[in-house]
């Protein structure tokens, strides 16, 4: 999507931007990435660049799937989301 509508990639990043202050990271343009399954779903779901690369049925399956996954998760200590995932991937 960049390369087709020629988007400037802005300057390098050349330290981990989790060292950088709220304040620097909003100077340089950098958005954090989701900070937990809800919200990136959320993210996917709302972000038209995604949803179009990605096509309509995969995202709908995808967004199904992971939605349930959080629901089944959620709420859960660490050693049964683990064993839970291990015993479905």
């Amino acid at each position: 999507d960049g390369i087709r509508r020629n988007l400037d990639p802005g300057e390098p990043v050349d330290v981990d931007p989790g060292l950088l202050s709220e304040a620097e990271r909003q100077q340089r343009g950098i958005v954090p990435l989701p900070a937990g399954l809800e919200i990136a779903l959320d993210s996917l779901a709302h972000d038209e660049v995604l949803r179009n690369a990605l096509g309509p049925e995969l995202v709908r399956a995808f967004l199904a799937v992971r939605r349930a996954e959080w629901e089944a998760l959620r709420g859960k200590e660490l050693a049964d989301e683990v064993k839970l995932l291990l015993e479905r991937y």
